[in-house]
């Protein structure tokens, strides 16, 4: 059910937070990654450990994704010696996101998934894998806007109704390339 969704919501609100901190030329790189607590059983897993070079996405979702699902994101700032909280924060209908977003990102995402994600909703229920996307993001490649540099973490719940159905907490640094 959210599982798909919350894949496909974990990538997409990559690229938010990305396009929220990517400067110049700059690069942006996955440095950690955490789930938290969900109301229900998390239907999405990532094998990512830090100084890998891409990561995979495990999704099974029991039933249709659709413009039930929201995403919540806000995006911290390390000061070097605590986290500035909530310099940046969005939310949004899921779908409509995805279906509207005309940046590379999420081609990629769409590319790399097997069977092949869709750009639209609803999602059929099922599993799905994203396989080796990378963990390195170059502003212009991905055409993110320029913004700030340095460590920042990423608070991202997907939720159907009230229900957070994944919940991660994704940690980059961006940086001049």
């Amino acid at each position: 059910m959210a599982s798909l969704k919350v894949s496909v919501a974990l990538l997409f609100c990559m690229q938010i937070f990305a396009a929220a901190i990517a400067a110049g030329a700059s690069v942006v790189t996955l440095t950690d990654y955490k789930t938290c607590k969900t109301d229900v059983k998390s239907y999405m897993s990532m094998d990512f450990k830090p100084g890998d070079k891409t990561f995979n996405v495990d999704i099974d979702t029991p039933a249709e994704v659709n413009k039930m699902f929201n995403f919540n994101i806000v995006i911290d700032k390390w000061t070097g010696t605590s986290w500035k909280k909530n310099i940046f924060s969005n939310t949004g209908q899921l779908c409509e996101y995805i279906e509207k977003s005309s940046d590379k990102f999420i081609d990629k995402l769409t590319q790399l998934s097997k069977p092949k994600i869709e750009r639209k909703c609803p999602w059929k229920k099922g599993s799905y894998k994203i396989v080796k996307f990378p963990t390195v993001f170059n502003s212009k490649e991905y055409n993110f806007p320029t913004i700030i540099m340095g460590k920042f973490r990423v608070n991202v719940k997907v939720l159907k109704g009230k229900s957070v159905v994944a919940c991660m907490v994704l940690e980059a640094d961006a940086a001049m390339k």
